[in-house]
This record gives structure tokens, sequence and C-alpha cells, in this order.
């Protein structure tokens, strides 16, 4: 640029212009701007006969892509971002100034410091391509609804879900027609909850998929923002648990049965760790010794059986322990708790929990009657 001129007085012939100091288009500063000279980090009256490209770009030639040097070879505005060896990235525009022959003398240029901007947009960009790939690669189902519920944008594995590999089949349908009939009020409940708290976890649907058939969904939900905090519709994630309630209600069923088995059981059924304390029992074992149940946390097999036998109860359990079964019975003599005796056949096996082995559960049969008989028979032919 050529240096200001002040405003000439009314009828004052115009001054000669002064002759330019520097060849136009070798990049030299003419004049700069308060926010340019605190960039440059010099006196103002020091700017005048720098190079841009030295100044505030540290380089000894133009810039690569330099808009003031394209200016002035195509005569045109032009525009481009510029990279300091510091690190800020520039955006420059350069505008021609064009003499009254319409050659180029000059550029004015105007520069704008967007490192921040590109800093926020790359992060911005980062984040985009995470997320992107977090719903590519998720194993949920993952879906986007506007505020009345209807879907705009869906994952690939929610397509897999539904049953189809084309979008189209799910955006723009109501989330709540996916959901059967019996289940759309409380999935309602769930929206108007989600815009209360913002989150919802381990909500139950039974989902329809495109052939009609239903699978058993657990979801996840949360409002969707804009920029200004305002919401704009949810995104929930739906994971497949139908074969998980399928196995917890097999699961509840076998416990049923075996509860079933324990409890009404004619024989006695128990239970106790390794040190021999017992954990349970059903009722046929409580009555045969004459304990009430809460008396079974402080009963051990030591306290009910005869002396001598110990050691044959405590093989039995090393033989469980190391097998996981009982290979063959043992008879033992029992002490009521009223100091009578009883006489029971067992046998027993290991319990594992989590895949680890907890316990042993045993089960007597009372051959009280059958050892009297023997006896008494035998003291008959005595």
């Amino acid at each position: 640029l050529t240096p200001a001129v002040p405003p000439r007085p009314a009828g004052q012939a115009r001054a000669p212009t002064p002759p330019r100091p520097y060849p136009p288009g070798a990049g030299h500063i003419l004049w700069a701007n308060k926010v340019a000279v605190r960039e440059a980090g010099i006196p103002a009256d020091r700017i005048a006969g720098k190079v841009c490209h030295d100044l505030w770009h540290g380089r000894a030639g133009f810039c690569d892509g330099c808009p003031v040097q394209a200016a002035f070879a195509s005569g045109r505005t032009e525009e481009a971002e510029i990279a300091s060896p510091t690190g800020n990235v520039w955006r420059i525009r350069a505008y021609p100034l064009k003499s009254k022959g319409g050659t180029t003398v000059g550029v004015v240029e105007i520069a704008a410091n967007v490192t921040e901007r590109k800093r926020a947009l790359e992060a911005l960009k980062e984040s985009e391509e995470l997320y992107k790939s977090l719903v590519r690669t998720s194993p949920e189902s993952i879906t986007v609804t506007d505020l009345q519920g209807r879907i705009t944008h869906v994952s690939e594995r929610a397509l897999v879900n539904y049953g189809t590999d084309n979008p189209l089949d799910l955006v723009g349908k109501s989330a709540f027609d996916l959901i059967v009939p019996g289940q759309r009020e409380t999935a309602l409940a769930g929206l108007r909850r989600t815009l209360e708290e913002g989150i919802v976890e381990g909500l139950e649907y039974d989902i329809f998929r495109k052939d009609g058939s239903t699978y058993t969904g657990e979801l996840c939900a949360s409002i969707v923002r804009d920029g200004r905090g305002n919401p704009k519709g949810f995104i929930a994630t739906i994971r497949d648990v139908t074969e998980r309630k399928r196995v917890e209600e097999a699961l509840r069923e076998s416990e049923a049965r075996y509860k079933a088995i324990f409890d009404r059981s004619i024989n006695c059924v128990y239970i106790h760790d390794f040190q021999g304390n017992f954990l349970d029992a059903n009722d046929a074992a409580l009555n045969l010794l004459g304990y009430q149940r809460h008396e079974l946390e402080s009963l051990n097999f030591v306290d009910i059986i005869e002396e001598s036998q110990v050691g044959t109860a405590l093989e039995a359990m090393q033989e469980i322990l190391g097998t996981g079964f009982q290979r063959r019975f043992n008879e033992f003599k029992l002490r009521r708790k009223d100091g009578g005796a009883v006489y029971v056949e067992t046998e027993g096996t290991l319990l594992f929990r989590g895949g680890q082995p907890y316990a042993i559960q045993g089960t007597a049969r009372d051959i009280t009657d059958h050892k009297l008989a023997q006896k008494a028979l035998s003291e008959d032919r005595e």
C-alpha cells in the first residue's frame, strides 16, 4: 500500500504521486494496521519496507500458495490459508490495487489468525470420526429419533436386528410402531421420563423385526441437545437380550424344580461347606434330627456323627472334592438333638457356583428301622 495522504484543501491542485520506493510484486510492506504491528512484534515505524513472508512467517521467499503473489499475477482477489513455522494458521485474502491503466500496483492483504478455529475443527472432525466408528462397531443397536420418536438415524447393528440392510426400512418410522402394542404406553412413559431426567437405563421392550417376529431389547436412552442446549431428539442403545432372557427363564425353572425336589423329598437332603458347617437342609433332615432351621448355622457334621466315624466322613469329603461325587454309600449313626440315635445311608456330590466348587450336597436315607430289625434278629439267634 502507498502511505496515507492527507486530504488536500478545496481548490488546491492534486499533488503529484510520490515515486514507489519498491518494485510491485516484491512483497514489501508499505503500511500495516495496529493488529498487524502487534503480531509483527516490532515498532510501527520499522514495518515499512519489510517483506511479509519474512516478517510474519520467517521465510526467505514467498510462501507456497501465497495469495499476495497470486493476486499480483491474476489481478483478481485471491485467498489461501498459510501456516507459519510457529504453528499459527492464517486465513489471508489479497485484494489487488490497480492503476488507471488496469495494472496491479499493490495489494491489500487482510489476514485472520484461524489457528484456534482450525484446531477446534480438527478436534470436531476427530470427535465425529470417533463417534462414527463407535456407532459402526457397536455390538448394540443405536437409534436416533426426533422429539416425537420418529427415527432419523440408525446403526448397522440396528439394521441387522431389524432384519434388513436398507436404512430406509427404518428411517422415517415411529420408534413406537416397532414396539409390540401392549407396551407402547409404557414406552411413551419412558420417553417422558427421559425428557425429565436426561437419561434412562434398563428399559425392556419386545420389538418387532421386519418379518413380524420379535426380540426382547434392553434399552438405554438419553436426550440429544442442539448447540444452545435445547432438546432436539433422543439417542438410544438397544441390546438384544432374547437369549439372556431365555437362559434366565430356564434357570428359574431349573431352580424351581430343584427346590421342589429339595423341599419335598422323603429322603434327607442337606448342604454343607468344606469345613462341615451346614448351610441348608430340607424338612425331612430337620425332622429326622429334631432341629429347627435357624439352628443350622451353628451346626457342624462332627456335632451329629459318632466320634469313631468322623474319619470316615472326612475321607468321603476328600473323595467328593477329588472326583466330584461319592462312589459308594456310607452308613453313619447320627445323634439327634434330644440325644436319641438314628442310622442313615449317605452319598454326596460337589456343588458349583460361577464355575467354582463351593459346597457339598448330600442325601441321607433313614435306615434306622432296618438296623434295629437286624439287631433284633441277631439277638433272637443268640
